[in-house]
């Protein structure tokens, strides 16, 4: 059959189509065009015509067919097909953005960010999932939850869902080869439930002259599941969560569920060894033996490549994973994962964090932001690299020393400087440092005191307001004081001031102070004239010194470290002036300090601080 018509757009008013027809549950737009089209005994670019689906521009669909509608095209389908506009809504793939996708307003006007959603948020804007039993029984209605990687499987035929066509062994409707989403063969009647795919090259005639598979996918063979059913209950499971009804809550929760899915889906496709999981399916099995072989093989090849170079990393978490029985295997392990409770989360992590750690140690932490981590997966992922727990299992609350206290320590985060009081390390601490700079060893040993409360490295560098690059810095001192044989005698040490804090009658508090003085960039005229004169020094220019007095004043008052007062965090005091503010720590400052704390005392009794 010659491939004639063609498209041709909308002419005239949109006119009802004679005969209605019911979409099936769940039924995905392009099913439904199709059968539309069969209905009516039409060719395809004739319904798609009556619907108004061809652009005059471009004589053909628009980009994100099946994807997104736009009002206009919405409301013309609505016309001439009799459906009201909530149900057309519900056959578009876009249904599930803000749950398990996010388009982020893409229209069809933007095919190449529509592809690029495709690719980011795994769904599969051409080609589908499908199972033989359910397009025989509904005559060829595809589902749309098959268009999304969570869908491996049929609970209500208990099988496996396939990939391929067992006729032309290619991707299930996989459309057209130029990459847009419209339909190929549109001058045929559809035939639903039959393969639609062009056949490959060599096998039948190109352009106008070719010819669909045509294989009756109904028939095709499946793999039951029936004696798998943790297989079938997680998919349950994906499945109400692709339903959640219109509370805001709801689809809050639905998108969050399927946001940390698709991360620790792509850390298991990376890092997943098959020891790993547990029974599955022998389809399931081969797959996953399958996927791991060529990852390692990838790797392995990556690292034979002469003249030093290395090659590209291979990254199995970009792209949206196609093989259902590989799903199979990877989606249950990565629900039981983010099922777990928060103080367990780092345990079902570790594993997994640790041969990432083996495969690229210099990137574990840019895995943070290839894997896309929730908040919760982070804070858990930084405790797996925290030199394996060393910190918890030798000086934290683990530890033999904190097990055997009499009582917890009576002492909250706010009491604990950002920097360790400099005559306590000097005499304690600072000789199990000596490869650190001083400022990091000090906001090492408060973080660490911090930790002992219970708290995450990540925690504990928020609650002292440091940057939160210094709890990845802690996990490099944990690993110093191992290799230098100072653990233990660290531990001790750390011990010993946590119950000297805690024996203190009057406690300052440290995160209010940082509070009252969060925007003191300098001292006031006044007050800065009758320092000076005490000190006799010349008072200068308003803004030179006093603010580098300001800046050692901030760190006096809060116990915080210099180089994060508010006197140096604007963009006007950078490196520079910090290489002043230690030319000035070593000549003026100290003239100045004794009436500075007089200064201080004055301004924390006014702020109702105590001093």
């Amino acid at each position: 059959m010659s491939q004639q018509p063609t498209y041709v757009p909308l002419r005239g008013a949109p006119r009802s189509l004679v005969t209605f027809l019911e979409p099936h549950s769940g039924e995905s737009f392009s099913s439904y065009v199709e059968r539309l089209a069969a209905k009516h005994d039409v060719a395809l670019a004739v319904i798609l015509s009556c619907l108004g689906l061809v652009s005059p521009s471009s004589k053909r669909p628009p980009a994100g067919y099946g994807v997104v509608l736009d009002e206009k095209h919405l409301q013309l389908f609505c016309t001439v097909s009799r459906l009201p506009a909530d149900t057309v809504r519900t056959l578009l793939l876009s249904a599930y953005d803000g749950i398990a996708l996010d388009l982020a307003g893409a229209t069809s006007a933007e095919p190449d960010r529509l592809r690029k959603a495709a690719v980011a948020q795994w769904a599969y804007f051409s080609g589908s999932h499908y199972c033989p039993s359910c397009l025989k029984e509904s005559q060829g209605a595809w589902q749309l939850s098959w268009k999304l990687p969570w869908s491996y499987c049929c609970p209500q035929h208990q099988c496996l869902l396939n990939k391929f066509c067992p006729y032309c062994n290619q991707r299930a409707a996989r459309g057209r080869r130029d990459g847009w989403s419209s339909p190929v063969f549109h001058a045929r009647v559809p035939l639903p439930g039959y393969c639609g795919n062009p056949l490959p090259h060599g096998q039948a005639a190109r352009g106008k002259d070719g010819a669909p598979c045509g294989g009756f996918l109904g028939d095709a063979p499946a793999t039951s599941v029936a004696n798998f059913p943790g297989l079938l209950a997680v998919q349950e499971r994906i499945y109400q969560m692709l339903r959640p009804d219109d509370t805001p809550s709801r689809k809050v929760a639905a998108a969050s569920f399927f946001k940390e899915m698709r991360s620790l889906s792509a850390l298991l496709l990376y890092s997943a060894d098959v020891d790993d999981f547990g029974s599955l399916p022998e389809p399931s099995w081969i797959a996953l033996q399958r996927h791991v072989d060529a990852r390692k093989q990838a790797q392995a090849e990556r690292k034979s490549m002469a003249d030093g170079r290395t090659g590209p990393r291979p990254r199995s978490y970009i792209g949206t994973p196609e093989d259902p029985a590989l799903m199979s295997a990877i989606v249950p392990l990565a629900l039981t994962i983010a099922d777990s409770l928060d103080d367990e989360l780092h345990c079902r992590l570790q594993p997994l964090a640790d041969r990432l750690q083996e495969r690229s140690p210099g990137y574990r932490w840019a895995a943070l932001e290839y894997f896309q981590f929730s908040d919760r997966l982070r804070i858990a992922f930084t405790q797996c690299f925290e030199a394996r727990s060393t910190f918890n299992r030798r000086a934290g609350q683990r530890s033999l020393k904190a097990a055997s206290a009499s009582q917890p320590y009576a002492f909250r985060s706010c009491n604990v400087p950002q920097l360790i009081p400099f005559d306590l390390f000097e005499q304690s601490f600072a000789p199990l440092f000596p490869s650190l700079l001083e400022n990091h060893a000090r906001s090492f040993c408060s973080m660490a005191l911090v930790k002992l409360l219970g708290h995450t490295w990540a925690e504990a560098a928020r609650e002292l307001d440091l940057p939160q690059s210094m709890h990845r810095f802690s996990n490099r001192a944990v690993i110093l004081l191992n290799q230098q044989g100072f653990y233990d005698q660290f531990a001790t040490e750390l011990h010993r001031w946590a119950v000297q804090l805690s024996e203190q009658s009057k406690k300052i508090d440290y995160a209010a102070a940082r509070r009252v003085f969060e925007n003191f960039q300098d001292i006031p005229m006044n007050d800065w004239k009758s320092v000076c004169r005490a000190a006799e020094l010349r008072v200068g220019n308003r803004g030179g010194r006093s603010r580098y007095a300001a800046a050692w004043l901030w760190a006096e008052i809060t116990g915080g470290d210099w180089r994060l007062a508010p006197a140096l965090q604007s963009k006007a005091y950078g490196e520079q002036q910090r290489d002043v503010y230690r030319a000035m720590e070593k000549t003026v400052l100290p003239l100045l300090a004794p009436h500075l704390r007089q200064l201080g005392k004055r301004l924390l009794l006014e702020s109702g601080l105590e001093c």
